[in-house]
């Protein structure tokens, strides 16, 4: 009968040893933090694109090209000063006295101070996101790349940060098309207390925001957020080639 010798019983004894990674094949934690860094910066340029809306010369731009001034009472300039001033209490907290009275056809009426006030809040959230998720993105980068994240492997992060936006963009684009009016009532409901928002389509606040001005707006972020995703999709692209 042979004898097995110690050396034998050792090899069969041992587990098989892993077999080595590829260095092309990420960690998954490293795979986990590039998932996060990806819908981070998709958030953040839906963000960024928006700040790009509230721009006072974008907004000046649409108020000069929607305003009512068919009813009477003020002039074209006059709306569109109103309108500026609107714009500037929800953003800065600023700009000229908004006229206050009880008259919704000539002056803005508590409830219309109320509901701009839920205005400035929404918004001002949205821009302390913005400024948040910059941060965010950036200090994610600088740890990812000093633990020796290269360009290929940034490359499939801004690919899909890219194109997720872009697939939003589309699906909104053709549900705006079949019903603006079911997203903008949507979109209210989200953020606004029911009945807060809906005011007469003659009030003075209709006259200086009518729909045509939201629908611009929704416009320019359109194009904005098609801008910045197209860029990093395109930065994702090109440094797949590095």
């Amino acid at each position: 009968m042979p004898r097995e010798t110690a050396s034998s019983h050792t090899a069969a004894s041992s587990p098989k040893a892993a077999p080595p990674r590829s260095a092309a094949t990420p960690r998954p934690t490293a795979r986990a933090a590039r998932v996060v860094l990806a819908c981070l910066i998709a958030v953040w340029l839906l963000g960024l694109s928006f700040m790009i809306v509230l721009l006072s010369p974008v907004t000046h731009a649409l108020a000069d090209r929607t305003v009512n001034d068919q009813l009477g009472g003020f002039t074209h300039e006059e709306l569109v000063a109103l309108a500026d001033s609107g714009l500037a209490y929800v953003t800065l907290g600023g700009g000229d006295p908004l006229p206050i009275g009880e008259d919704e056809y000539e002056a803005f009426t508590p409830e219309v101070i109320a509901h701009l006030d839920d205005v400035r809040t929404v918004l001002r959230a949205a821009m302390l996101l913005t400024v948040a998720l910059t941060l965010a993105v950036a200090a994610m980068l600088i740890v990812l790349i000093r633990r020796g994240m290269g360009a290929r492997a940034l490359a499939p992060v801004l690919a899909v940060a890219g194109l997720a936006p872009l697939v939003c963009v589309l699906l909104l684009a053709i549900i705006s098309m079949v019903s603006f009016d079911a997203v903008f009532a949507t979109m209210h409901q989200l953020f606004f207390s029911e009945g807060t928002w809906t005011f007469a389509w003659d009030s003075l606040l209709i006259r200086i925001y009518p729909l045509t001005f939201w629908m611009g707006m929704g416009i320019v972020w359109a194009v904005a957020l098609v801008f910045f995703s197209v860029l990093s999709l395109a930065i994702g692209l090109k440094l797949r080639k590095v």
